[in-house]
């Protein structure tokens, strides 16, 4: 199995050496990260819920309160980048 990156505006397969990870900011404007800086988020990043603070009942709207919701964090999804 292979990937392949291709890019429609040159028209052409973009070998792996080419690509820069980070994302487009403004139209044409790009934030790019270093591997060290990929690596400190990721060291960030957990699957725990912190919790803030508790709120009396009474601020809470009573529509909310009228079928229960499960709070859970999504499953991690990794980019054929990352592999």
């Amino acid at each position: 199995m292979r990937n392949r990156f291709f890019c429609p505006v040159c028209n052409r397969v973009v070998e792996r050496h080419e690509l820069v990870r980070g994302f487009e900011y403004s139209k044409g404007k790009f934030a790019t990260f270093t591997e060290a800086e990929l690596h400190a988020i990721e060291a960030e990043a957990n699957k725990n819920i912190d919790l803030k603070e508790f709120v009396p009942v009474s601020a809470v709207d009573p529509v909310t309160l009228k079928a229960p919701t499960i709070l859970a964090p999504m499953k991690a999804v990794r980019s054929p980048i990352d592999s």
